[in-house]
């Protein structure tokens, strides 16, 4: 734990230096630090069977912003950018059930910068074509788009009627979410991922169900 969080001030400290130019988001060791805490971040939300896991989510809550201000340095580097959304999807899929009405405004908040940006890059510089019939093949050849099978999941979790129940209860703490906060984020989100979503890419059998099934989710809520 008290990895993460000297991780998590790396994290905060590189934003900040990127943002005064004091530091390229190019060099090599800051790269690995930032695929490192990713990682570290990552297996901490996937500890969601450890006893009192309501502590997860008041840890991970304040490095979200700087988790997501990652993706505007590092949008075109897939492995970091595919990290960062299996992390968001990872945590909203754990811990829907567990979240207050600030929490989950702050995931929201934070899910919908960490889209934008994914989807300013990809949107312009990515062409998504199949080119394999073969079904080994094609399975090999989908794995080069789990970053957006990742965004597509998260939205999906994210909009879930599991999490929109959760989010309009009024728990003793605070006040429910209201169901037009979420319809905001999804559309929104929805909106960054839909020009991705090509006649080459629908070709591919997992990666068509998951974009319809969050079509289905957008029309529910």
């Amino acid at each position: 734990m008290c990895l993460v969080i000297s991780n998590s001030l790396c994290i905060t400290y590189f934003i900040n230096t990127c943002s005064n130019k004091r530091v390229s988001a190019k060099d090599i060791n800051v790269q690995e630090s930032a695929c490192l805490s990713i990682l570290l971040y990552g297996g901490i939300v996937l500890a969601c069977e450890m006893s009192e896991p309501e502590r997860i989510p008041h840890f991970i809550t304040p490095s979200l912003p700087h988790l997501s201000g990652l993706m505007t340095y590092y949008a075109e580097d897939l492995t970091i950018c595919e990290g960062l959304l299996k992390l968001f999807r990872d945590y909203a899929e754990q811990y829907i059930s567990m979240l207050t009405r600030e929490q989950c405004i702050e995931l929201f908040a934070t899910s919908a910068r960490l889209l934008k940006h994914y989807s300013e890059h990809h949107c312009k510089n990515r062409v998504v074509t199949k080119r394999s019939e073969a079904i080994e093949e094609e399975f090999e050849e989908q794995q080069q788009y789990n970053d957006v099978m990742s965004a597509i999941q998260l939205l999906i979790h994210l909009g879930t009627k599991d999490f929109t129940n959760l989010c309009n209860t009024v728990s003793h703490s605070s006040k429910g979410v209201d169901t037009s906060q979420i319809t905001d984020v999804i559309f929104f989100g929805l909106q960054q991922i839909l020009p991705l979503m090509t006649q080459g890419l629908l070709q591919f059998p997992t990666l068509c169900q998951h974009y319809f099934s969050l079509v289905g989710v957008s029309l529910f809520i």
